[in-house]
């Protein structure tokens, strides 16, 4: 049996929780599917039943409008090292030269893209790829970088975006494709430039309206002792997240995200779910209506 074939198969399997999911339709989705949960190959469950691709069209089979924005940080990295260049980064953020530049490209517009959106068509979806250049996606600014230190760092060809035009994004929803986005921009002068996967994502749910911002991550959501699975948080306001920062309680590549997560939903976007994506079981029991099962899901 092919990969296809297995996946279709997983697919037909979990469709009989399309009458529970009602609730979805009509509403706008949007999936970031982060550069970590690809690596380690969390595309799938490890039973093979419960796929990404599988709970993407379950959820456009079920009325929601999902979008899927991704990364693909260790495979650019990866990458670099085959062409013999060493990844550099500065407070987690890489330093990215015209050489790293068509690598990062080459990388998340190129093979990580059509890989979804063949992993999508696989199980009988219609997706197309995307990246934040094509239609003048996501305008970005290059990021003035200020170190610990309050020196300012040159990243090179990094952005933060500065607009979003959803047009694209909107005509493809509308014509019931599932847009998979990959996180690169262009500043006014058509310059390309690399930004940030979160924040893109954030950026671009906020210009949709989206009802739901999900992050798929590679720990189990928000956490008060990362070493004790017990310890995670199912549900905070932004206040609580502010709070966990200043605290110390939230540290490191989670800050990023939580502050991805406050920023889409003072765009307007209505909720956001951290969640394990190398556990989908999670993202399903969140599609089914069982939160306290899924992560943390963050409020305004």
């Amino acid at each position: 049996m092919t990969g296809n074939s297995k996946a279709l198969e997983a697919f037909l399997a979990i469709q009989e929780f399309v009458p529970r999911l009602k609730r979805w339709s009509g509403r706008r989705v949007l999936v970031k599917f982060g550069g970590a949960a690809i690596a380690k190959g969390a595309l799938a469950d490890q039973s093979g039943v419960i796929t990404l691709p599988g709970l993407l069209v379950l959820w456009q089979m079920a009325g929601a409008e999902p979008v899927l924005v991704h990364g693909g940080g260790p495979e650019i990295s990866a990458c670099m090292r085959r062409f013999g260049k060493e990844p550099v980064f500065v407070d987690g953020r890489r330093v990215t030269d015209e050489e790293s530049l068509a690598i990062v490209e080459m990388v998340l517009a190129g093979r990580l893209n059509k890989a979804l959106v063949g992993a999508i068509q696989g199980v009988g979806g219609r997706a197309v790829g995307i990246c934040g250049k094509d239609g003048g996606t996501l305008l970005a600014r290059r990021l003035k970088h200020k170190s610990a230190s309050g020196d300012y760092v040159d990243l090179g060809f990094v952005g933060e975006v500065e607009a979003v035009d959803p047009h694209l994004i909107e005509t493809l929803v509308g014509e019931g494709f599932i847009p998979v986005i990959a996180s690169l921009a262009t500043e006014e002068d058509g310059q390309t430039l690399n930004v940030n996967a979160d924040t893109a994502a954030a950026a671009i749910a906020g210009s949709m309206g989206a009802d739901l911002f999900v992050l798929l991550t590679d720990v189990p959501g928000i956490m008060t002792d990362p070493s004790k699975q017990s310890s995670l948080v199912p549900q905070l306001s932004v206040g609580d997240v502010h709070r966990m920062i200043s605290q110390g309680i939230i540290t490191g590549g989670m800050i990023p995200k939580v502050e991805a997560a406050v920023s889409a939903l003072s765009a307007g976007v209505k909720q956001v779910a951290i969640i394990d994506g190398r556990d989908l079981g999670s993202l399903l029991n969140y599609i089914l209506g069982e939160e306290r099962n899924a992560g943390t899901v963050i409020t305004g």
